[in-house]
């Protein structure tokens, strides 16, 4: 599982019963800040079979995740745009965690010592309402 070494991975097993797939979802936004943090944001629109009740109580078909990076050791990445859908790979390696997005917008790589699940929050985004 792509969370197995992040931390709030609970958020995950409490909500979703340890059911959040990357695949095909939007990379929404990339900063990188001064002090080796990478903040990534994408949205999740094929949603898990569990989602908590609370969030019932109103519409939703998208989920916004938040990842952060700490001690980021690499850093390489190489395309035109953000904004478009990909697979993301989140994996471990020399007791670091990686992640690798390759697609025809945009080449990337980060391999950090900390990987933080910082928010999984619904919307309703209007462009996947039917």
């Amino acid at each position: 599982m792509w969370f197995e070494n992040a931390h709030g991975k609970e958020k995950i097993a409490y909500m979703f019963n340890n059911e959040l797939s990357l695949s095909e979802i939007e990379l929404d936004k990339f900063i990188f800040h001064d002090i080796s943090r990478l903040t990534l944001g994408f949205n999740i629109k094929n949603l898990p079979s569990l989602t908590p009740e609370k969030w019932e109580k109103n519409k939703f078909n998208t989920l916004a995740l938040t990842l952060t990076f700490t001690e980021v050791s690499t850093l390489k990445f190489d395309g035109q745009k953000i904004g478009f859908e990909c697979t993301p790979v989140i994996d471990a390696i020399e007791n670091n965690t990686r992640l690798i997005i390759n697609n025809k917008n945009l080449n990337f790589l980060c391999i950090a010592k900390f990987m933080f699940i910082d928010s999984i929050v619904p919307y309703l985004d209007n462009r996947w309402s039917k």
